[in-house]
């Protein structure tokens, strides 16, 4: 199962048309693109777009739209808020979830100004969902533990009297 479509699933259980991502570590989660910035909707269907800026496109053109995302880089000056309210008009949605976890009251109040639908909490369900690894994380875990360990063999040797922790990190 994509994270697109574990998104979708925690949607359809919450019983909500959609989810704006928006939070660092969530828009990360959901696109599996690494240092991100942007805008993401999610809709119960499975259908996903993600909004980000020229910094961006072509990487996210490349590695999120295979995915199943429609990638889209709004013209200059239209806010995400702009983008996410055409989702919401094109898609019909009534209820649209937000990350009260991560959201900033600030951009909240955009949200709320911006979308004609109600925005609904939605809590820890981003946290529930990134508990579970999949397999490429659970390897890249193992990877970066069998890294740690060979460096703290490789220290053992130098450990003795006199020899401070910066000389260690040196």
């Amino acid at each position: 199962m994509t994270r697109l479509e574990k998104i979708s699933a925690m949607l359809r259980e919450r019983q909500l048309d959609a989810v704006v991502v928006t939070g660092g570590d969530n828009l990360v989660y959901a696109t599996a693109m690494p240092g991100l910035e942007g805008a993401a909707v999610v809709a119960a269907d499975g259908e996903g777009w993600l909004f980000t800026d020229s910094r961006y496109i072509e990487d996210a053109t490349n590695r999120v739209a295979p995915m199943g995302w429609h990638v889209v880089m709004p013209e200059v000056g239209r806010p995400y808020t702009a983008c996410v309210e055409q989702v919401v008009r094109d898609k019909g949605v009534n209820s649209l979830a937000f990350e009260d976890l991560k959201m900033t009251y600030a951009e909240y109040q955009k949200y709320l100004a911006a979308v004609s639908c109600s925005l609904v909490p939605v809590g820890n369900a981003f946290e529930l969902l990134r508990e579970v690894k999949e397999q490429e994380e659970v390897d890249c875990i193992e990877k970066a533990q069998r890294i740690a360990e060979k460096a703290l063999d490789e220290l053992y040797g130098l450990i003795k009297p006199g020899v401070t922790e910066m000389e260690m990190a040196g």
